[in-house]
């Protein structure tokens, strides 16, 4: 379990990491809803690729979604502070 969160936060890491290396907001959004959408694909594909192999790429792909949806709320929310500090 302790992997996981790990993993999780790795994740994260990567995806806001990747996201900021674009300046407009739109695509820093997209580019952790892209991370999402590959999570979700690679879930589907779990199922196809069955036994333990599965298992793990079904987890792995719960890491990577849930790490896509934290990754989006920090973007927005370093956008909005950034925002808030350039008015002050």
């Amino acid at each position: 379990m302790q992997g996981l969160i790990i993993l999780t936060l790795v994740f994260v890491a990567v995806v806001i990491l990747v996201s900021l290396m674009f300046k407009e907001i739109g695509q820093r959004i997209f580019t952790a809803l892209a991370f999402g959408l590959i999570s979700v694909i690679f879930f589907f594909i779990s199922f196809v690729v069955g036994s333990w192999e599965g298992i793990g790429l079904g987890a792995v792909s719960v890491s990577l979604l849930l790490s896509s949806f934290i990754a989006l709320i920090a973007i927005v929310l370093l956008d909005k502070l950034k925002i808030n500090d350039q008015q002050s």
